[in-house]
């Protein structure tokens, strides 16, 4: 059976899964429209008191049953004395995790197209009312917008049938280090380029105002897709 070639490659993975778009593009826009300073401590309590205990009991229950999540879970109720009803979860993990690549694919899709395009100069002197025609003008046209997704999702399959160590493992050996430099690089521009004040005006003011029960729920929502617990 194909397994982690090492622990620290293991390690990388969930880096990997933490690192993404979810919590460079989603969390900004949502700790600036739900009150700021609340939102980011009830995220931090989440992340503390349910996230984290989430992904270590993912984590062990995947290294005992060393299999699918359906085959893991069935063994570790099996091993435990627990209820066989456990397996049930399995199935519910697997459509999260399809729905969490459908979502993350199509704006990586997104994300190519707009890296494409600048690339050939199409936004160098481009004006808000034109950026969003382009956007308009890419949904709107479902054939193109599958093209790019399947650009996106090339890498993926490749990597997936080749199995974890010859596919995957390579895959995350070569993202991680390419998305800590992109990192840096927009850290950078940030600091060269925007305004660091209204920034963080905009992000950590305290609006209590702004702040709602349904504040709560999507800090606790942002809090799992950080650390991409849930989807086995």
């Amino acid at each position: 059976m194909d397994s982690w070639h090492s622990r620290s490659t293991f390690v990388l993975a969930l880096a990997a899964a933490a690192v993404g778009l979810g919590n460079i593009w989603r969390f900004a826009y949502l700790l600036g429209e739900n009150g700021g300073a609340p939102f980011m401590l009830v995220y931090l309590l989440a992340l503390l008191a349910v996230a984290a205990p989430l992904l270590v009991a993912e984590v062990i229950v995947g290294n005992l049953g060393r299999g699918s999540p359906g085959a893991s879970l069935r063994r570790a109720a099996r091993d435990s004395g627990r209820s066989r009803l456990w397996v049930l979860i399995a199935p519910l993990a697997q459509c999260t995790a399809l729905l969490l690549l459908a979502a993350s694919m199509v704006v990586g899709a997104w994300s190519l197209v707009y890296a494409f395009n600048h690339q050939l100069g199409a936004f160098g002197a481009i004006s808000m009312h034109d950026t969003r025609d382009f956007f308009a003008a890419l949904l709107a046209a479902p054939l193109r917008s599958a093209l790019w997704l399947g650009a996106a999702l090339l890498p993926l399959l490749l990597a997936s049938a080749a199995g974890i160590r010859r596919g995957v493992a390579v895959l995350i050996w070569i993202a991680v280090p390419l998305i800590m430099v992109l990192l840096g690089v927009l850290v950078k521009f940030a600091v060269e380029y925007g305004d660091l004040q209204a920034a963080g005006r905009y992000l950590f003011a305290r609006q209590h105002l702004d702040f709602s029960p349904q504040s709560v729920l999507q800090a606790l929502a942002q809090a799992v897709y950080t650390l991409g617990v849930g989807a086995a």
